[in-house]
């Protein structure tokens, strides 16, 4: 705690250190806009328009704030970091501009400028991710103590922020406090439960209690929600900052905002077969099968030789009941790559769908010729083994699946069905409550609960009966 109340102290003495001082360096002279080739002209075309409004109204904040915003979002960092300083000359009392100003200062590697930034923006408006982003960075350089203290601060300010909860699980962590993370991680998941993040931080926090726990590794930190940064992003030109932003919205469980972003690039790459995909995948995760289609049959018409957008059209095809069509496309895929787990597997899920069992299985099996580990191709072995009811060989290979990757609600549930017809009603319900963790909202999830129910009824309706 000592260390933290120093580092608190220190950041406000950076603030009190004459913040003046910066704006007698700083001119009142717009940086030269940026090249941006793969922006082309509608970067010039931004860029242009916002020089020239700086340049009719030199005093005006707003105009330079947001000739900073266009630099901040499309990577000119020190443009950006000019930029604001003036737009803050003219106006100190906007919080908004002095955080922007510190993640900007951040990414060009001054943490100690970024964190008096952020001092700054909060005492001008309580907003959450000015504390979050500081526990962020005191995490990054081993203080677990004072990201606590960040993250604690910003609960204060909003209690269902997702960085914070999360953040101050990271922290238990890291002071080995594994227990108190987990129960941290439990209640957050009960209201964000598909947040994979959050997942594999609850498997690590199990491990490291010395519990036996499925699940995937802990990979790097997602772009949480920040509404100020949001806001500014509509100023991305170019296919690359446009296409990445798009990942962080997904990445985030934003799909709805993502879509927008990535329609707005079709208007000048409209047969871009990577964009076309990117889109449809959208669509697919987000139960839009139709939009989905009508997207790939573009994108296959731009290129028919391009392997994702065949795998993509089988699995939607699949989806949408058009069997025939989803077979088609797997063999194309399969044409194209011979030996893709993913395209084999595509097929084995087609065939399952037309309830060809036998060749089904023949095409799983092939998948994991090329990819032993795959755990999806062992679930849906297992589901065309449970769709015949050969349920001894469904559990084998569904809990296969699980043990390869802890996190497929639907071989849960599957096993879970398996094992009721077992009359293993224990290990039953055991399976459909890490279902329910990993997706609560499964369609067959209540279905399968309410015939667990009726299971338990009929086996205490023999033990009685027996006595």
């Amino acid at each position: 705690m000592q260390r933290s109340r120093l580092i608190l102290l220190a950041g406000l003495a950076l603030v009190g250190l004459g913040v003046l001082v910066v704006w007698n360096a700083t001119r009142n002279q717009a940086p030269e806009a940026p090249e941006a080739p793969e922006a082309g002209d509608e970067a010039r075309e931004l860029f242009d328009k916002l020089q020239a409004a700086v340049d009719a109204r030199p005093k005006d904040a707003q105009a330079w704030a947001e000739l900073a915003a266009a630099h901040d979002v499309n990577g000119q960092l020190g443009n950006a970091r000019r930029c604001y300083e003036i737009a803050l000359k003219h106006k100190p009392d906007e919080p908004k501009w002095w955080y922007r100003l510190g993640l900007v200062r951040k990414r060009e590697g001054d943490e100690p400028g970024a964190t008096a930034d952020l001092v700054r923006a909060r005492e001008r408006h309580k907003y959450a991710p000015a504390y979050w982003r500081v526990g962020l960075w005191s995490l990054a350089r081993g203080d677990a103590e004072g990201a606590q203290t960040a993250f604690r601060a910003a609960l204060e300010i909003d209690p269902k922020d997702r960085a914070a909860r999360v953040g101050i699980a990271r922290a238990l962590l890291a002071q080995g406090e594994a227990g108190q993370a987990a129960k941290k991680l439990r209640a957050y998941l009960k209201d964000e439960p598909r947040d994979r993040y959050a997942h594999a931080l609850l498997t690590r926090a199990y491990r490291e209690q010395g519990r036996a726990a499925k699940g995937e590794a802990v990979g790097s930190e997602p772009a949480w929600p920040d509404r100020w940064r949001d806001e500014i992003q509509h100023y991305r030109r170019g296919y690359g900052p446009v296409t990445e932003y798009a990942r962080e919205l997904a990445a985030t469980g934003r799909r709805q905002q993502a879509i927008p972003e990535l329609r707005w690039l079709m208007r000048t790459h409209p047969d871009d077969v990577q964009l076309l995909n990117q889109i449809a995948e959208l669509y697919q995760d987000s139960g839009q099968t139709e939009r989905a289609l009508n997207v790939l049959q573009r994108a296959v018409e731009a290129d028919p030789q391009h392997f994702d957008t065949h795998v993509k059209l089988a699995t939607s095809y699949k989806r949408a009941g058009q069997v025939e069509s989803a077979l088609r496309h797997a063999g194309l895929a399969i044409a194209l790559r011979p030996t893709s787990a993913e395209a084999h597997e595509a097929r084995g899920v087609a065939l399952m769908a037309a309830g060809k069992h036998a060749q089904a299985i023949q095409a799983l099996e092939e998948a994991l010729r090329h990819d032993p580990g795959r755990a999806t191709a062992h679930m849906n072995i297992g589901l065309v083994h449970c769709d015949q009811q050969h349920w001894d060989q469904g559990v084998v290979a569904l809990e296969e699946a699980l043990r390869r990757n802890g996190s497929l609600a639907a071989a849960y549930l599957a096993v879970a069905v398996a094992y009721m017809e077992q009359g293993a009603l224990d290990r039953a319900q055991t399976a459909l409550k890490q279902a329910a963790i990993w997706n609560p909202t499964h369609p067959y999830l209540n279905e399968a609960r309410a015939r667990l129910l009726v299971e338990r009824s009929k086996a205490k309706q023999k033990e009685e009966a027996g006595r």
